[in-house]
């Protein structure tokens, strides 16, 4: 005689309601009333940089609040040693986690490379399109969406930035990795922005491993004034030290990408709020875990910025900055 089966009805574990059926076994069937135990999800990090990366902190306390506290995160860092990201993703992929969110361009094609199903939550990617993560911003139409880091006027701003509180700066050396697979789009963003400004640009490509020892040297034969460093706003502690040991040793004006280096020591930084995206991931994470998938989830573009001085850093290369630039900074370290 086949068991007899309970139709469809709604369970609750761990905050997230699912529909299934039940089939009467020997064991019989506990109650409707008996509390059913959660389901814990595991959700994996990936990230460019070391642990205690800001990351945890404003995407962690979300979660909780969207009730994930028995949730565990499977966190894997790789700093400096980018080519062990394939490795580490790999691993979260075999664990398995339910949901995997990447920091940076590169955690995210190493993502993308361990799998084409687990469903993948990206910050920091420059150019998601470009990059095959997504098929449109609107669309993504796969298994991968997030927030990208990158706005149309973000460089552009930036210079504007610089060029306002330094007026007689007109040369600027744009430091990037070479390796880093946004940085063609934000350069090219900044040659467009540039002439408007009176501003001529001295590109220098660089390698994440290197001591960057020669780089100041070349800003200076080529007579750079200034300085404008890309980076995403998740730049790891060790690239992070290397561009500050540039903009101290040149000894010139400097703009970062990456807020946090301004309260690192950097002159200013201008880019997305590293919290309010980190926030906006685990919602997306939320979404995905309540059954939403990614291909449905439009990749959002960055809306909050953070524009961070360092008075002490403006002291040490004896500049004053005007109360215009002042008046804009979101943050102001003494």
């Amino acid at each position: 005689m086949r068991p007899p089966v309970v139709t469809r009805r709604r369970l609750v574990q761990g905050g997230l309601a699912i529909a299934g059926t039940c089939v009467l076994a020997g064991c019989g069937l506990l109650p409707s009333d008996v509390p059913q135990p959660a389901r814990v999800r595991r959700i994996g990090t990936l990230v460019a940089g070391a642990t205690g990366t800001p990351i945890a902190d404003p995407f962690r306390r979300t979660l909780r609040e969207l009730g994930y506290d028995s949730s565990v995160i499977e966190a894997r860092f790789a700093e400096p040693r980018d080519e062990r990201f394939p490795m580490l993703a790999a691993e979260l992929v075999s664990i398995p986690v339910d949901v995997i969110v990447t920091t940076t361009t590169r955690t995210a094609q190493a993502a993308r490379g361990v799998t084409s199903t687990a469903p993948i939550v990206f910050i920091a990617v420059g150019d998601p399109v470009g990059q095959g993560f997504v098929a449109s911003l609107a669309h993504p139409g796969g298994n991968m969406t997030g927030l990208t880091s990158i706005s149309p006027r973000l460089n552009g701003k930036r210079l504007e930035l610089l060029r306002e509180a330094f007026p007689d700066i007109s040369r600027v050396a744009v430091v990037f990795d070479v390796h880093d697979a946004d940085s063609a789009s934000e350069l090219k963003s900044l040659r467009a922005s540039a002439p408007a400004l009176g501003l001529h640009l001295q590109p220098i490509a660089t390698v994440i491993d290197e001591d960057y020892d020669g780089v100041a040297e070349t800003m200076k034969s080529g007579r750079a004034d200034a300085l404008l460093a890309l980076g995403g706003f998740a730049v790891s502690n060790y690239v992070a030290s290397r561009l500050l040991a540039v903009a101290h040793s040149a000894r010139v004006p400097a703009m970062f990408s990456a807020p946090k280096l301004a309260e690192m020591g950097g002159l200013m930084a201008y880019g997305p709020s590293f919290d309010d995206q980190a926030r906006r991931a685990a919602i997306y994470v939320d979404r995905i875990l309540r059954g939403a998938k990614p291909a449905d989830l439009p990749v959002e573009q960055p809306s909050r910025f953070d524009f961070a001085i360092n008075l002490n850093a403006a002291r040490t290369l004896g500049r004053t900055l005007p109360q215009s630039i002042l008046a804009q900074a979101t943050q102001v370290i003494q």
